[in-house]
């Protein structure tokens, strides 16, 4: 049988393998295949040895296979017969391995010290007296300094697991400036690994800081978007205990974190998001000169409209509100419902932050009750819920443009914050007991139990008020409730009921 036929052969069992079939019983004959010439017929046995390793007895010949091949002239070969070593699941094994792993942290070729690193975590993992017993952390931490950036990688990682009860790897500043010397020689995803673990050294003096930011600062350019973001965290973990740079440092990489913004990649956007708003408040008025980066597309996913939509209202001021207030308003009429909520949120914490702003925004807001959307004059209500409206006549507005658009507040929620909304504003609000009256006629009797109660908290508040115009209206809704089969509704009911039996003048103490 030729080496074709071979790999042909052991390419089938594989397959059986991959699709569920039970192929155990084939294990003996396909071991004899590890001392096949051909590298890719080895190294779909060692695959299949490595899976079924654990349940054979004959796991002994092929280990004997591999450590004969942990000496090959080919470090290919080298690799391939450590790694599958290391991957046996059996701690009984190891010492069977040991030998080889250790000289394979000194092997001439990178691949080869590459596997052997990895293989000292794995080894970490089933027994770690023997990390100990054969300083294997001395020795990772010395090959921390190889010629080969991956071996570097490799080790930094494999020191952080295996000295994770010690709060990870320990880096000195010899160590840290030797990995910051060597920062060019690393690919870019090797570099957020190194930039990871630089963060576990604080350097104390100044000077010493402005070093390793100019030496960093050559990064901020860079056109991957995750070295950017672990450079500029880098940057500011450095400058924790100086206040007065931390605004700088930013400046100089938002720019291109921004630009990444306008790529199209939605997911990396979110990302990216996702990370500005950790640091959003103390980098607001930098932020604020790019407040259009923020704004939504129509062809974006809901959830990234919405991480934008709740970032947005944090970078307004004077100079931008205008401009942000028309382009939340244009969101308020978004096609998918979540987003036109979120907008019309949005547009409410406009004014939390910026009392000046109030009477535009309620205009927008009110505005939005002619688009008769369940959805958006439910969420509009919402909002006004914790708003101030007592000032140049907002509330008159507001309850004229409730009274036309009453047959649109069908939905749960919106109707218990227009209750909310009529016992905050029972005095001024002449109509509301005929619509109080006219949200109970519309309730089913499968009414929630927090519209039920909030049907009563109001009720009772404007009986307080208006004793002759909700004297009947009460009534009825007392008498509903009491009977309602939930029981934190009854007993509010009965509350309510006896303490007007004491007397309204009490009553008007209490709630």
């Amino acid at each position: 049988m030729n080496n074709k036929q071979k790999y042909c052969l052991v390419f089938q069992i594989q397959t059986l393998t991959n699709s569920g079939t039970d192929t155990k019983a084939l294990f003996p004959a396909v071991v004899k295949h590890l001392a096949s010439t051909d590298l890719l017929t080895k190294k779909l046995t060692a695959w299949f040895v490595c899976q079924h390793g654990d349940q054979s007895d004959l796991i002994l010949l092929a280990i004997n296979s591999l450590v004969i091949d942990c000496k090959d002239p080919n470090p290919m070969v080298r690799g391939l017969a450590l790694r599958s070593l290391s991957s046996l699941p059996q701690g009984n094994l190891i010492e069977y391995w040991l030998n080889p792993l250790l000289l394979s942290l000194q092997d001439s070729s990178a691949y080869v010290r590459r596997v052997a690193v990895v293989a000292c975590s794995k080894l970490h993992q089933l027994d770690p007296s023997y990390v100990q017993d054969n300083n294997i952390v001395n020795i990772l931490y010395g090959m921390v300094r190889d010629s080969d950036q991956i071996v570097v990688v490799n080790c930094l990682n494999a020191l952080d697991d295996i000295l994770k009860e010690e709060r990870g790897i320990v880096v000195n500043r010899s160590m840290a400036f030797y990995l910051l010397n060597k920062l060019k020689t690393f690919s870019e995803w090797n570099l957020i690994s190194v930039f990871t673990y630089l963060q576990r050294y604080q350097p104390k003096a100044v000077e010493e800081k402005i070093d390793i930011m100019n030496i960093v600062d050559e990064f901020l350019k860079s056109s991957n978007s995750a070295v950017l973001l672990v450079v500029i965290q880098y940057l500011l973990h450095l400058v924790a205990a100086m206040p007065h740079l931390r605004g700088e440092v930013f400046k100089r990489g938002h720019q291109p974190m921004l630009n990444c913004l306008k790529l199209g990649n939605a997911e990396l956007s979110y990302v990216l998001l996702n990370y500005i708003d950790s640091i959003i408040l103390e980098n607001v008025a930098t932020l604020r000169l790019h407040h259009k980066y923020f704004y939504i597309k129509y062809n974006e996913p809901v959830y990234l409209k919405i991480k934008k939509l709740k970032m947005i209202p944090l970078l307004a001021c004077d100079e931008n509100m205008d401009d942000i207030i028309e382009e939340l308003t244009l969101c308020c009429v978004d096609l998918d419902p979540k987003v036109t909520c979120e907008a019309i949120n949005s547009l409410g914490k406009l004014v939390q932050h910026n009392a000046k702003t109030s009477d535009h925004v309620i205009s927008k807001l009110l505005g939005l009750f002619d688009s008769k959307e369940p959805h958006v004059t439910c969420e509009v209500l919402k909002v006004f819920q914790g708003m101030d409206v007592q000032h140049n006549g907002q509330l008159t507005r507001l309850m004229e443009s409730v009274e036309q658009n009453l047959d649109s507040i069908n939905l749960d929620e919106g109707r218990e914050a227009l209750l909310w909304l009529l016992s905050l504003h029972a005095k001024q609000w002449s109509t509301s007991p005929y619509i109080l009256q006219t949200i109970c006629k519309r309730c089913e009797d499968d009414t929630s139990s927090r519209l039920n109660a909030s049907l009563l908290n109001c009720a009772v508040r404007l009986f307080l008020q208006k004793p002759a115009e909700c004297q009947g209206i009460l009534g009825e809704i007392l008498e509903k409730c009491l009977g309602n089969t939930d029981m934190d509704v009854r007993d509010q009911a009965l509350f309510f009921y006896q303490l007007l039996k004491v007397g309204a003048d009490e009553a008007k103490k209490i709630v």
